[in-house]
């Protein structure tokens, strides 16, 4: 009895492993609602250019326009016309979004597409940001079409300052990793009953009255 159990867990990961090498090979986090990949890739080279459609796409567009420049040094153009059909387009679109928080984004061979409201492009834009990779020096993006909203409204961690001192650069990294990872809530844990834990100018007694119990 019991080899046969040893021979049936060996033949179940035996397939688990063939059925995993033939999964797509795009990971993210979280994983979207839905993805659909396909063949082909979107390469970045000179010709392409970053299209916004108005003020609110244009803050995701800047942000794409910089993290290309200072991770891969290349310098594109950013446009808020009508781009030329001859070149590669990455474009953000804003549009009302039916969930909040929700994103499309489109990848072909001349084009990606994100679309969605404020929040949703900026999540759209995290999700680009992991799903580029390398290749001959250029970065490169699946072909894929990825449509996602968010499974819970409340997303985040609670930061205890009170008991844990962090430096500010570390503040800083967790709040932008929450970002990456689409999280949208930091609960800054200031104070306990021992004190107050940050100086704030405007109120400067926090710290020289009520960081002190007694």
């Amino acid at each position: 009895m019991k080899y046969i159990f040893i021979c049936c867990l060996w033949a179940l990961l035996v397939i688990s492993g063939y059925a995993q090498s033939g999964a797509p090979k795009v990971q993210l986090i979280p994983a979207p609602a839905q993805l659909n990949l396909k063949s082909g890739s979107f390469i970045v080279g000179s010709n392409t250019v970053i299209h916004y459609s108005d003020a609110t796409s244009k803050k995701s567009a800047v942000q794409l326009h910089e993290y290309l420049y200072e991770n891969y040094g290349i310098n594109l153009r950013l446009l808020s016309g009508k781009p030329e059909k001859s070149n590669q387009v990455i474009s953000f679109v804003s549009a009302k979004a039916r969930v909040k928080e929700s994103y499309t984004l489109r990848v072909g061979a001349a084009v990606i597409e994100i679309t969605g409201d404020d929040a949703g492009m900026f999540y759209g834009l995290q999700t680009l940001f992991q799903l580029i990779s390398v290749k001959d020096q250029k970065p490169e993006v699946p072909c894929l079409e990825i449509s996602d909203s968010p499974r819970y409204a409340y997303r985040g961690i609670m930061q205890d300052v009170g008991y844990h001192i962090y430096p500010v650069s570390f503040i800083k990294s967790q709040i932008e990793m929450l970002a990456k990872y689409k999280m949208n809530v930091y609960h800054w844990h200031l104070t306990e009953d021992h004190g107050w834990r940050i100086e704030i100018k405007k109120y400067p007694k926090l710290t020289s009255v009520g960081a002190f119990r007694a």
